[in-house]
């Protein structure tokens, strides 16, 4: 399934970002103010580097998003190459990591659970992170939030 637009006529509120990551409920992505088409291996590569920006070896974003499958690192490859272009040479090389200003929703979600922000994570949550996703770190995060969400 395709990631989506936002439905017509509402976009979450954010900070202005270069890059706009909306990973709960119906995805959708804004990147230059403009709807971003990804597939959802491509949204989940997205929401993996944002978890880490620090940045990746290919190894370890392999291991993250695929753990035991048997899926080639050129596979891997190909596809953050391809993301690279699509984003404008917005991943750095070697080191995979998101570079200019990045907004994502379950990052600023679990900012506003830390601060004790509740009525901003309540308008945050619009669903679950990624239901469909099988990356170990964001099987974890989902995890989390519904956790904290379900005693909001």
């Amino acid at each position: 399934m395709p990631v989506m637009s936002p439905p017509f006529g509402w976009r979450q509120r954010c900070p202005q970002s270069e890059l706009e990551v909306h990973a709960l409920g119906s995805p959708y992505i804004f990147f230059r103010d403009k709807p971003l088409h990804l597939s959802p291996r491509m949204l989940e590569i997205l929401c993996v580097l944002a978890l880490n920006p620090e940045g990746l070896t290919l190894e370890a974003c392999h291991a993250i998003l695929y753990g035991d499958e048997h899926v080639a690192t050129a596979t891997l490859k190909a596809e953050l190459s391809h993301l690279r272009t699509l984003l404008d040479g917005r991943i750095s090389a070697r080191t995979y990591r998101l570079v200019g200003t990045v907004w994502v929703d379950f990052i600023a979600l679990w900012a506003a659970i830390r601060q004790h922000q509740v009525a901003e994570a309540r308008h945050l949550y619009r669903g679950e992170l990624l239901p469909h996703s099988q990356s170990l770190e964001i099987k974890e995060w989902r995890a989390c939030i519904n956790a904290v969400m379900a005693r909001q």
